[in-house]
C-alpha cells in the first residue's frame, strides 16, 4: 500500500469520525429526554398510588425496560418490554 493510499484512508476515518460525532450530539437531547421520561413515570407511579403498591409496579416499569434490553445485540425489544410490563397487571 502507497503511502497517499494509507492517507486518504486515514482521512476518510477521520471525516467519518467527525460526522459521526455531529449526529450524536444532534440526538443526544432526545435521549436525554427519554431519561426523563422515564423518571417522569417513576414519579407518577409514586404520585399516583399508595405506598404499598408503588414498589411493585415501579420495580414491575424498571424491570420491562430491562428485560427489553437485548445484550448481545444492544437493541431494544419494545415486544418484549411490553410483555413484561403485562404479567404484572395480569396477576
Amino acid at each position: 500500500m502507497k503511502k497517499s493510499d494509507l492517507r486518504r484512508l486515514i482521512k476518510e476515518e477521520v471525516t467519518t469520525a467527525e460526522k459521526d460525532a455531529k449526529a450524536a450530539k444532534k440526538i443526544k437531547k432526545k435521549l436525554e429526554d427519554t431519561f426523563e421520561l422515564i423518571d417522569a413515570n417513576i414519579n407518577s407511579i409514586q404520585t399516583n398510588l399508595s405506598s404499598f403498591n408503588t414498589p411493585g409496579l415501579r420495580y414491575a416499569f424498571l424491570n420491562a425496560i430491562r428485560t427489553g434490553i437485548i445484550q448481545n445485540d444492544l437493541k431494544f425489544d419494545k415486544k418484549k418490554a411490553n410483555n413484561k410490563l403485562n404479567k404484572y397487571y395480569k396477576r
